[in-house]
């Protein structure tokens, strides 16, 4: 693996965010560039990757490292190794170190995974919809020069002599001898280690539309809604609904010419909705249209029939009315492409953390918020409200960040209302702001902080919750954090509170709080009980196995 073949303070390694993952609009053959980033340790040579997402030719995702026209060494020889993170973690899913040559202008191209598997296994490799790319990158031992040059030399004793830390010349980077190496390092901090993040904008359009009359729609018949979104970016939608032979529904959705807008990609989710208001068939579905300048029309596939929702009349046409849920997620191109950190090394650096400093910088904030001086916003929950800093709530929470730095309500009034937020939890959030504290917490009231967290984008909460909360299962809340962790697609927590429950004698799944919880929670009842019996007939099949044997 990477670690057993590379010294870590001799590599680099680089962190790809990439949001809303499954918006991506490439198609085969077209790819998603990265910002581009400079590594200094190795000949200060400047990169960037292009992700393939439905791949090259076939489905395999391909990710190619390219090395730019930057100002290092005309070659270099490096070696590689791409993993998705998750979770903050790398996960087991590495693939292959590689060994490259780069002159500039050139790339080498890396086959990571099918797409499909990455799609079925959604909530390991995009958690939140969140493809993390990592990848390393480091020099081989074999290409360290025994004698460093006499120039390399000098210019590091006039270095030292000089007491200059600022600059080192450039020809440094290109000079690879051991002991410049090792001086090089000490002297100047560098670069070794870099994110990167790639937001794709959406805009959700969802409704619901009542189809009258629906067991005599005909087939010369063809009903029609406009849809028009709210960006600019997105042409204004036709959806029509007809009849294929009078029984297979076809629906169709035809986009206007608009001459200002690119190339367009939806995902479509269309269901059909019983009398009590859940889903009884759907399908999702995802189409690119790519012709700007012209009316364009696409056929979303069959999936149900019209003789079979009359067969269902009772529950499915209630006064002959069909309810069609339709939902859009429309994909609006790149919205963010930045580096979002950098980190230094230096040799000389000490390696140990005075605690001391850490707890001092802890209690000043603290204190800032127990002075109850030069508050600048105020939080408020209906009639109660709490106050606060612009600059502290921004550095702990990018949706906290986007109010204060755009042109909102909540920059102009200094007023910000916080929405499906009791004060007590309003005030454990802003308490974990200034402290990174939860403080004392119950099961409920970390059910409400951790919803508080996801919706402000605050990870270390989020995290802490989670951890609390799977510390904490009990037969009176089990439940409540499996529906938590559903809704927010954390498997951790779900895993815990499956294995909680799938635990002899089984007594929550045969009490009156999973009659409740299957009442309120119908799907998630049914996925949870065939996971269930699942596990068991695995478990039925490993004590035979182990009985023959």
């Amino acid at each position: 693996m990477a670690q057993e073949t590379m010294k870590e303070n001799e590599a680099f390694f680089f962190d790809w965010r990439i949001e809303n993952y499954t918006l991506c609009h490439q198609k085969r053959g077209s790819c998603l560039e990265s910002p581009s980033f400079t590594m200094g340790i190795l000949d200060k040579t400047k990169w960037h990757l292009c992700l393939y997402p439905r791949g090259k030719s076939d489905d395999f995702i391909v990710c190619d490292l390219y090395r730019e026209n930057d100002s290092g060494s005309a070659g270099v020889t490096i070696s590689t190794q791409f993993s998705f993170r998750i979770g903050g973690e790398i996960s087991k899913y590495e693939f292959d170190v590689e060994k490259n040559s780069y002159s500039k202008t050139t790339s080498s191209s890396h086959k990571l995974m099918k797409r499909e598997t990455l799609l079925l296994k959604k909530h390991l490799f995009l958690p939140r919809d969140v493809l993390t790319i990592h990848l390393s990158m480091w020099k081989d031992d074999s290409q360290v020069p025994v004698v460093a040059p006499t120039p390399a030399i000098k210019a590091l004793v006039a270095c030292l002599y000089d007491e200059n830390e600022v600059k080192l010349p450039d020809s440094m980077y290109t000079t690879t001898g051991a002991e410049v190496m090792d001086l090089k390092k000490k002297l100047y901090p560098y670069l070794n280690e870099c994110a990167a993040r790639t937001r794709i904008g959406s805009e959700h359009v969802s409704f619901l539309w009542p189809i009258k009359n629906f067991s005599s729609l005909k087939g010369s018949t063809r009903l029609s809604v406009p849809l028009v979104p709210a960006s600019k970016k997105i042409p204004p939608l036709i959806l029509s609904v007809s009849l294929i032979n009078n029984d297979d529904v076809q629906i169709t959705v035809q986009k206007m010419a608009e001459k200002d807008v690119g190339e367009i990609f939806v995902i479509y989710r269309l269901a059909v909705m019983d009398i009590s208001g859940r889903e009884n068939i759907f399908a999702v579905k995802e189409h690119h249209f790519s012709s700007p300048t012209a009316n364009e029309d696409w056929t979303f596939e069959s999936f149900f029939k019209k003789s079979k929702m009359i067969e269902q009349k009772v529950t499915c046409l209630p006064n002959d009315i069909l309810s069609l849920k339709c939902s859009f997620t429309i994909s609006t191109g790149i919205e963010i492409s930045a580096i979002v950190e950098c980190n230094f090394v230096s040799l000389a650096c000490e390696k140990s953390t005075d605690i001391n400093e850490i707890g001092t910088l802890t209690d000043d904030m603290k204190t800032l918020y127990a002075d109850k001086k030069l508050f600048d916003v105020n939080l408020r929950v209906k009639e109660k409200s709490l106050p606060a800093h612009k600059a502290v709530l921004a550095s702990r929470s990018p949706v906290f960040r986007a109010m204060f730095e755009h042109d909102t309500r909540e920059k102009n009034t200094n007023n910000v209302d916080i929405p499906d937020v009791d004060i007590n939890t309003l005030a454990g959030l802003i308490a974990f702001i200034y402290s990174d504290d939860v403080g004392n917490l119950k099961p409920e009231g970390a059910i409400k902080l951790y919803t508080a967290a996801d919706k402000y984008q605050i990870e270390v909460l989020r995290t802490k919750c989670s951890e609390f909360l799977i510390s904490n299962i009990s037969p009176e809340n089990v439940y409540s954090i499996l529906i938590l962790a559903d809704l927010h697609l954390d498997m951790k927590m779900k895993n815990a509170a499956e294995e909680f429950l799938f635990t002899p004698p089984y007594e929550e799944l045969f009490s009156d709080r999973f009659d409740t919880f299957m009442q309120n929670h119908i799907h998630l009842a049914r996925e949870t009980l065939q996971r269930w019996v699942k596990k068991l007939k695995l478990e039925s099949a490993l004590e035979s196995k182990e009985k023959k044997g």
